[in-house]
């Protein structure tokens, strides 16, 4: 049986079987430091996992590492260094307990244990993730920092690197949930990138092994979400992370979490975390990465953000100059501190045929209740011969 197949089985077999290793107590993208740390500490009190801590955070919340395994290829990951971008810092407290013990995965924990050294870091910014907010206390993109170390967050981050020598690195963060696979309204549920090591994006054994890496990732996820997997701009930043371990010797890999119709808590985007960042141990685990291609990381699509929450087709609207028919894109906002709210705006007004909608309106024949303008709020009355045709409140579709 081929390493592909074996990962196929795999990944099917915990994709059945995620819910009996999923940490449930929660379930919602904004969740607490404190929240976190309840079910951190009790996943990890476990022979099989080693809390290290690593330092403090600039408000004095702790950082802790956590080890897994003995093996000689050691693995580093670490999530939420954007305190908005929590989907993967609960992908990882899922694999935390994956390993605390199930004897339905035995076998496969039993061998991932002797031949991988696995290093966790959840969380690298808590002061931003208790204001579920992307920078840290003193308003700094930590990843941004790789170069400064400014932060104390990133000094943390890039000594834990140095200290592990890890020879692979799961860089994890969630991306706008409106980037998608071409226009053809397919969001991209998971991105990957190899990121470049310098300006003219060379590719050395390093980065040839990551993206070998994802390639099998990648094929692994497509029996869940086939087109809707796509590869997240390699522009070369020299101040992210990603790109600043690529030149210091570990194979990185970034996964970014997109968006699922249907699951605005990204929930089933979480399961899809599990199952790549578990089939790449089993890949790196076996020897295999080399079993794939380069060739397969290529053709995967660039995301392009060709996406509206809700897009109006072919409304009449008061420009100013006369009656049109346009497109008009709306997204919407959520504010989830210190209570959740809701906003939304008109994005584009125009031609908007390059694009697509999570959700689409035909509104020949129909014309808005007033003049229009591009950054509205998203409260349209569309009228059509006399009557109400629909309603949008809010960028809400309500008749």
């Amino acid at each position: 049986m081929s390493h592909l197949s074996i990962v196929d089985e795999l990944s099917n077999f915990i994709y059945r079987e995620f819910h009996s290793f999923r940490a449930s107590e929660i379930s919602r993208r904004c969740f607490s430091f404190e929240q976190f740390s309840e079910i951190f500490l009790k996943i990890s009190n476990h022979d099989a996992l080693r809390i290290i801590p690593v330092g403090e955070s600039t408000e004095g919340r702790p950082l802790r590492l956590v080890k897994i395994g003995s093996g000689n290829t050691k693995v580093f990951s670490w999530s939420q260094m954007h305190g908005d971008e929590s989907t993967a810092t609960l992908a990882l407290l899922d694999i935390m307990r994956f390993f605390a013990g199930n004897t339905r995965f035995e076998t496969l924990r039993v061998e991932l244990l002797e031949k991988l050294t696995i290093y966790i870091l959840p969380m690298v910014n808590p002061d931003g993730a208790e204001r579920f907010s992307r920078e840290n206390i003193n308003g700094i993109d930590l990843n941004r920092d790789a170069l400064n170390l400014a932060e104390i967050e990133s000094k943390i981050l890039q000594k834990t690197f140095e200290v592990i020598k890890p020879d692979f690195v799961f860089n994890l963060h969630d991306q706008d949930p409106r980037y998608s696979i071409g226009i053809a309204n397919r969001q991209a549920a998971i991105s990957f990138l190899a990121p470049p090591f310098n300006e003219t994006r060379e590719i050395n054994a390093n980065r040839s092994r990551a993206m070998k890496l994802i390639a099998g990732m990648k094929l692994t996820l497509e029996h869940f979400i086939p087109e809707h997997i796509g590869k997240y701009s390699d522009e070369y930043e020299a101040t992210a992370f990603g790109d600043r371990f690529q030149e210091l010797g570990a194979a990185t890999i970034l996964i970014e979490s997109g968006g699922w119709r249907g699951d605005p808590e990204k929930q089933f985007v979480r399961q899809l975390n599990v199952i790549a960042i578990l089939s790449a141990f089993v890949i790196i685990a076996r020897n295999a990465v080399e079993s794939f291609s380069a060739d397969d990381y290529n053709s995967i699509p660039f995301i392009e953000k060709k996406l509206f929450d809700l897009l109006l087709r072919k409304v009449g609207v008061n420009l100013g100059d006369g009656i049109k028919d346009v497109d008009i894109g709306i997204n919407c906002y959520e504010k989830h501190l210190p209570i959740l709210e809701l906003s939304a705006n008109i994005e584009a007004i125009g031609d908007l045929s390059g694009y697509s909608g999570l959700e689409e309106l035909d509104c020949t024949g129909c014309h808005a209740d007033r003049m229009l303008e591009k950054g509205d709020a998203a409260n349209i009355v569309i009228m059509k011969n006399g009557g109400v045709f629909a309603i949008i409140e809010n960028g809400r579709l309500k008749m």
